[in-house]
Order: structure tokens, then sequence, then C-alpha cells
């Protein structure tokens, strides 16, 4: 996530949505706190009472924010985030993590037969739903704004306007794939559909 004391934003990074590029585009407004250990595991104990120094986590959650900030800070905050088809993003995920030998879950993603055996892993793991990072405390999609990375330049501009900002957006971090479409067979597809309905239904998503 980041977070801008001086344009008053906090976005929240789904992983695979084009967040990379926008963080670094955001990044002359953003608050940069000191990167060290003892200050990461303080915050993430909720011992750090400097609220400008709790966001570590890259892709931490909305209600996590909402649990660290003030109030009436979170509350007047402009807060967004960008979400992606989830057939699309899985695919996206796989590639990246299979193709990057420094990823912590390389080893256990390379070791996987298919596709199939991803999907059935990442489910598992329960970690990287796009509907529970922009939920808030409450239950509900808590976000001011709601981009969408196939129309990314054109929602991020959207963005800027409204915080009074001008900012090129990168673009860095891609995946190399072929079509998303291609992995997948009927069994995989509906798998998708089932396991990840919540993200379908919240976004209005079709294969």
């Amino acid at each position: 996530m980041l977070l801008s004391e001086e344009k008053n934003f906090l976005f929240i990074h789904i992983p695979k949505t084009g967040g990379t590029s926008v963080a670094r585009a955001l990044q002359p407004w953003a608050l940069q706190p000191p990167q060290t250990l003892f200050n990461k595991v303080l915050s993430r104990a909720g011992l750090r009472r400097d609220w400008k120094r709790i966001l570590y986590r890259v892709h931490g959650s909305l209600a996590y924010a909402q649990q660290r900030l003030p109030t009436q800070v979170y509350a007047d905050m402009y807060k967004f985030a960008f979400v992606r088809n989830p057939w699309a993003r899985l695919v996206s995920e796989y590639s990246y993590v299979k193709n990057q030998p420094d990823h912590r879950r390389f080893r256990e993603v390379r070791a996987l037969p298919d596709f199939a055996a991803y999907l059935r892993y990442e489910r598992a793991r329960d970690r990287r739903d796009q509907v529970r990072l922009v939920t808030d405390l409450k239950g509900q999609v808590g976000v001011d704004f709601l981009g969408h990375m196939e129309h990314l330049q054109e929602d991020f501009g959207r963005v800027c306007t409204h915080l009074g900002i001008e900012a090129s957006l990168p673009h860095l971090n891609k995946t190399q794939h072929k079509d998303y479409r291609d992995f997948y067979d009927s069994a995989c597809r509906d798998f998708v559909a089932t396991e990840w309905r919540n993200e379908v239904e919240a976004f209005g998503y079709e294969f």
C-alpha cells in the first residue's frame, strides 16, 4: 500500500493489477518511512505508535490500514485500488512466480505439475482475494474509487485528476505470457468461476 500525507491518499496495492506502476508514479507524493527490520517488527505487532511508520505491507488490506490509522485520518483519505479479471490475474501471477528464482514461492510453484494444480494451490492459500483486500472492517468494499487494470491508463488519469497531480504511468513488472484464456480448459475455467465467485460478482467480470 502507499500512503500520502501531502495529497491525502491511501492506495491499496492488489498483486498483478498494475499496482507496481501506479506506486512508482505516485511515489513522489508518498510517505517513505525507514525500512528497518526493527520498525517492521514493531509495526506488524501493532506496537509502533507513529501511524506514518506502520504501513509497511506492500499488499496490505484496507481493513489492515483502517485498524492502524487514526480514525479521522483514515476517514479523510482518498482510498483507491485497481482490480483485474480473476482468470487473467491468476495466469499473470502464476507466470510471474514460476519465472522469478528469487521469489519466496518459486520452488513451490515450479514443482507443481500444471496450471490446474496451481489453481488448487492458490485457492488453498486463500490469501490473495481481491475483494478481501478492499473490504473495510464493516465487511463492505470501502474504497472511494475502484479502477480496473483493463483500462488502467484511463482510470489512473481519474485518480490523478481527483488528487490534482500530473503523473506518468510507467509500465513496470510486466509478466510475459500468452493470452490468459489459452491456459484454461473448461474445468479450470469453471473452477475459477466457482472458487473466485466473489470477485467475479463484485467486480462484474466474465471469462
